[in-house]
């Protein structure tokens, strides 16, 4: 994510980015596939730095 993006842009990129892949595991959006790790990551970022936004509230998974 870009440091200029506002919090909920920023927010809400990781969260579609750790959609991308749900429930199946596989990259739905297309483009490159990110290993597990990663998303693991993207998720950890999204519970810890924008705890309180819908779309942290919303995810209770990464896959």
């Amino acid at each position: 994510t870009s440091p200029k993006a506002e919090h909920e842009d920023k927010s809400y990129a990781l969260y579609r980015a750790i959609m991308c892949y749900a429930p199946s595991g596989y990259n739905e959006c297309g483009g490159t596939d990110v290993d597990k790790a990663q998303r693991k990551g993207w998720f950890s970022q999204l519970k810890t730095q924008y705890p309180g936004s819908p779309w942290a509230q919303k995810l209770k998974y990464y896959w």
